[in-house]
């Protein structure tokens, strides 16, 4: 059987998923919010929490018909969570659920 992450290395992976989502645009938010992070989508907000091994996402509204993919959406809660693998959560996965972020976030508008 595989072994579970060290708490280093959970502490490790959640800093590298915190330190990507605010690369993508994640700000920071108050003291005390359950979602660390919250990004505008073309959806609304976006709820981010890094975790040891997860991207836990909900948006302040639920969308209605979402084009979402990479992970399951919940029609009713408006959960988006991406979760990894529970003993060694890879980077790879790390960088798919950020890229399936980016897909829906406001296009800029060249200038």
């Amino acid at each position: 059987m595989p072994r579970k992450q060290t708490a280093k290395q959970s502490a490790a992976f959640k800093a590298l998923a915190r330190k990507g989502l605010i690369a993508l645009g994640c700000t920071e938010n108050e003291e005390g919010c359950w979602y660390a992070l919250s990004i505008e989508t073309i959806y609304g907000k976006l709820w981010v929490q890094p975790g040891e091994n997860s991207v836990r996402t909900r948006f302040d509204k639920v969308p209605t018909n979402p084009s979402l993919s990479g992970a399951s959406f919940n029609p009713y809660s408006g959960k988006w969570n991406f979760e990894f693998d529970y003993y060694k959560p890879s980077e790879a996965s790390l960088a798919l659920a950020i890229h399936e972020i980016r897909k829906i976030l406001p296009r800029k508008e060249a200038p």
